[in-house]
């Protein structure tokens, strides 16, 4: 398929499965294509598609369906990256900003939080700043950059030297594997 410009219809199938086994928003249209073409980067690629995850069990069912097709899964969350690592062609872009993007829990005795992945790191810093507590890595992003995001890219930013990069921040991961398996 062409990069600049994926037949939609080639993508019909993989559309249709995903709509059938998704709770989520599912959009394979020229509109979805070009918007999550680009991200803060100066690279351009066209997916095949977007879904917008609701839950994990969204995330599973499309990270399957994709694999059946053949096409590669690119999460994705606010697309602030500066290299590139948000597009893709021809690929199903999971976009977990929409719906996926709470603060679960906060554990201020052993200074922990649980999120989901498209929570953008101020939203999270400005709800554990009643306990104290920040989100260490600071982006230049972080008013659109997601957790789920710093975590794939190991972000750091102007203070990484005092206080570290991502991975010294994340204590564990719910991650979906290729067949669907957590």
């Amino acid at each position: 398929l062409d990069q600049e410009r994926p037949d939609v219809a080639a993508y019909r199938d993989l559309a249709s499965d995903l709509r059938d086994r998704v709770a989520g928003r599912v959009e394979f249209d020229e509109y979805a294509q070009v918007l999550y073409s680009t991200d803060g980067s100066i690279y351009s690629a066209r997916p095949a598609g977007v879904v917008y995850p609701t839950d994990v069990d969204d995330v599973r069912a499309a990270v399957e369906t994709a694999t059946e097709h053949g096409v590669p899964i690119l999460p994705r969350g606010t697309g602030s990256s500066l290299a590139g690592q948000t597009v893709g062609p021809g690929c199903v872009v999971l976009d977990t900003s929409r719906h996926m993007d709470g603060l679960l829990s906060v554990d201020p005795e052993a200074r922990t939080a649980t999120v989901q992945p498209g929570i953008v790191q101020d939203d999270l810093d400005a709800e554990l700043a009643e306990y104290g507590l920040k989100f260490a890595p600071d982006p230049a992003s972080s008013n659109r950059a997601t957790v789920g995001g710093s975590i794939g890219n190991n972000s750091t930013g102007a203070h990484a030297v005092r206080y570290g990069i991502t991975d010294a921040y994340t204590e564990e991961l719910k991650a979906v594997l290729p067949d669907g398996s957590l």
